[in-house]
C-alpha cells in the first residue's frame, strides 16, 4: 500500500485541486521508476492526447512524469494544471 511516507521518499510533488466540483489529485514524478508503483496501485492509464510529458490518469488522479530537474518539474506541473 502506498502511504504519504512512501510517496515523500520518492521526491514526488502532490497537488490537490477541485475540477468541475470534484477533487483531483495531481502528482509529478521525475522518473518513470518513481511513478510506476503509483501507476500500478491506482490503475492509471496513459493519456496520449498530450505529447510533451507522459501523463497517466484516471477519474481522480493525474500523474505526470516530468524528467529530472526543477525546471522540468515546474513546467510539467504548470502544463498539467492548465490542461
Amino acid at each position: 500500500m502506498i502511504c504519504y511516507e512512501n510517496i515523500k521518499s520518492l521526491n514526488t510533488t502532490i497537488i490537490t485541486r477541485t475540477v468541475k466540483y470534484k477533487p483531483v489529485i495531481f502528482i509529478t514524478c521525475a522518473l518513470f521508476c518513481e511513478a510506476k508503483p503509483i501507476i500500478d496501485f491506482f490503475g492509471l492509464k496513459l493519456d496520449t492526447s498530450f505529447n510533451k510529458f507522459n501523463i497517466y490518469k484516471n477519474e481522480d488522479i493525474v500523474l505526470t512524469v516530468s524528467g529530472t530537474g526543477m525546471l522540468k518539474a515546474s513546467i510539467a506541473t504548470a502544463c498539467m494544471l492548465v490542461k
